[in-house]
């Protein structure tokens, strides 16, 4: 939750870039100090700093680390350029982020009267796919792509084991 914060040897890190809210305020040090992030402003003002402790930080990750995205929808401009950044010195995409497809009924929710036929509806989800696909490997990600959200459970088994 700042820049003087780090896990102990026996501890998995997790990094609250945006702000950290814990339920006992009290065990934490300088924990008024740390900046919450509950606007657009806030925001922009971490994007705007390049050596801003959380960026430093998720740009060090992303450098030097694999990272798993899940539930995360790839589009914060904030995000995206730092993981460009990273990928600068690797041009190898290593990260993954899970997406869900958008299936046909979404689709032609879409239409108001005059829906696509079955065949065009496939083409068109598999080009809009592709697309996602070519942009989200331009920054260093490689789409993971799930019809239901239980895949996740199976994702993750499969890291693990």
């Amino acid at each position: 939750y700042n820049d003087n914060s780090f896990p102990n040897k026996d501890e998995i890190g997790v990094y609250h870039v945006h702000g950290f809210l814990p339920q006992k305020p009290e065990n934490f040090e300088n924990l008024r100090e740390s900046l919450l992030v509950f606007s657009e402003k806030n925001y922009h003002t971490i994007m705007a700093e390049p050596y801003n402790w959380s960026n430093l930080t998720q740009l060090n990750f992303f450098r030097e680390n694999t990272c798993l995205f899940i539930g995360q929808s790839g589009t914060d401009p904030n995000l995206r350029r730092l993981l460009e950044i990273a990928k600068q010195r690797t041009k190898a995409s290593k990260h993954y982020i899970i997406l869900k497809r958008t299936s046909e009924n979404k689709l032609i929710e879409d239409f108001d009267k005059d829906q696509p036929d079955s065949k065009a509806i496939t083409a068109i989800l598999d080009v809009h796919h592709k697309l996602q696909e070519i942009s989200f490997d331009e920054i260093g990600l490689n789409v993971l792509w799930i019809t239901e959200y239980d895949e996740i459970e199976t994702i993750l088994d499969k890291i693990k084991n």
